[in-house]
């Protein structure tokens, strides 16, 4: 038996970094996914009103 909490600390610091650079990914792709709506809301703001109106009925 090794010493209390060595091999099993450092699986949990790789493990805590590992989820947290995988919810930085995602926190990124949010950004960028929202960046490109807002884009697009702006350059077309009339064919995103009629996509709305006609096919999901939201209006």
């Amino acid at each position: 038996m090794g010493s209390i909490g060595s091999p099993k600390g450092k699986d949990l610091k790789t493990m805590a970094e590992d989820v947290f650079s995988s919810e930085k990914r995602e926190d990124i792709w949010a950004i960028i996914i929202s960046l490109i709506v807002l884009l697009l809301s702006m350059a077309f703001p009339q064919e995103i009103y009629h996509f709305f109106k006609k096919t999901l009925f939201i209006f």
